[in-house]
Parts: C-alpha cells; structure tokens; sequence
C-alpha cells in the first residue's frame, strides 16, 4: 500500500521581539494542531523563516511557518 495524506494543517507563529526562530516555529506548529487532535510520531524541520529588522538595527521580528501533515497507509 501507499501512503495517503488525510489531512493537512497550517500554522503561522511569530517572535516579535527577541528574534528566536525556535519560539516562533514552535508556535506555528501549536497553530497548525491547535484545533484538532492529531497527534504526532515524527517531526522533521527544515530551516527557514522570515526575518524583519528593526530601524535601528538593534532587536529583529521572526515569522515562521507550519505545515502538519497526516499520511495513513491505505
């Protein structure tokens, strides 16, 4: 059998002002599973982000993504 994904979730989380890319991906991710009961086995993470300085260059905003994604051997 192959396997089949079922279902899909998306989460957006931010660190506005300490610029800490793990905070915001954890909070994506609870964003992502925050209305369902999914519950998680496995996890791979791959960098990325988005990252806002500020005018004066001191303190930077992180935005990171989500996705949680459900595959079933069916």
């Amino acid at each position: 059998m192959t396997l089949k994904r079922v279902a899909l979730e998306i989460g957006m989380g931010t660190d506005i002002r300490g610029g800490d890319y793990t905070k915001a991906a954890v909070r994506a991710l609870k964003d992502a599973l925050w209305h369902n009961s999914l519950t998680v086995a496995t996890v791979r993470l791959f960098e990325g982000g988005l990252e806002i300085a500020n005018e004066a260059g001191t303190d930077k905003t992180v935005i990171a993504q989500a996705a949680a994604i459900v595959r079933l051997d069916i």
